[in-house]
């Protein structure tokens, strides 16, 4: 997907990303390694990318092989926030919540 190398590209120090998966039918390989390298780069930048609205066999799909475990999901874009908002939330103790 050339839109995913476009985000990649322009990402900003400390940006979060989420991406909405509702109008997504069918994941291919190609834009399962584009996802990953996504990933990577908005870690390095200090941001955080949830997947949103993800099909429950695109979850399989990539559950199969090996890597639901490097994606942050939500079920839907408002909880997406929520995940974002309470993680930036400090605590009382000092720790924040992950």
């Amino acid at each position: 997907m050339p839109e995913l190398a476009l985000v990649r590209q322009n990402l900003a120090p400390g940006q979060h990303l989420i991406l909405d998966f509702l109008r997504v039918e069918m994941i291919t390989s190609p834009t399962i390694g584009n996802l990953l390298l996504l990933q990577r780069a908005v870690a390095r930048q200090g941001g955080r990318l949830i997947l949103c609205s993800v099909r429950l066999v695109t979850r399989c799909i990539l559950r199969t092989v090996g890597l639901d475990m490097c994606f942050e999901f939500a079920e839907d874009r408002s909880r997406a926030l929520k995940l974002l908002h309470r993680s930036e939330e400090p605590r009382t103790d000092g720790l924040r919540v992950r």
